[in-house]
């Protein structure tokens, strides 16, 4: 499978992430407005904890909130690393608080 295919195929497969096949060049953009985060935030995010640097939709304009820009010039391997480690971050910010409640409010007892 082409680098291009892998990673369309992969963001997709990531729950709040929707992305169209490239036209041209070696990016992708995705929409990321499922995640609950701006394209800064998770921006920062996967770089800072994941190690996975993308470019914010914001640094082309307004209308690019909402949308993260990813290279796919790399291997495979690498491309299937970076979902696996984007799919974690994803899974880890939006499971439920261990000590929250139903509104994700934290319990206190005592």
């Amino acid at each position: 499978m082409a680098a291009h295919a892998f990673i369309v195929a992969g963001m997709n497969d990531i729950p709040g992430i929707s992305c169209l096949e490239p036209q041209g060049a070696f990016y992708v953009f995705p929409n990321i407005t499922g995640t609950g985060l701006t394209s800064a935030q998770l921006q920062a995010l996967l770089l800072q904890d994941a190690g996975v640097a993308a470019l914010a939709g914001t640094a082309f304009g307004t209308f690019g909130e909402g949308f993260l820009r990813f290279s796919y010039a790399n291997s495979v391997e690498n491309i299937q690393a970076a979902l696996e480690v984007i799919r974690a971050q994803l899974a880890e910010i939006s499971a439920p608080c261990k000590h929250c409640g139903p509104a994700g409010l934290a319990l206190v007892t005592g």
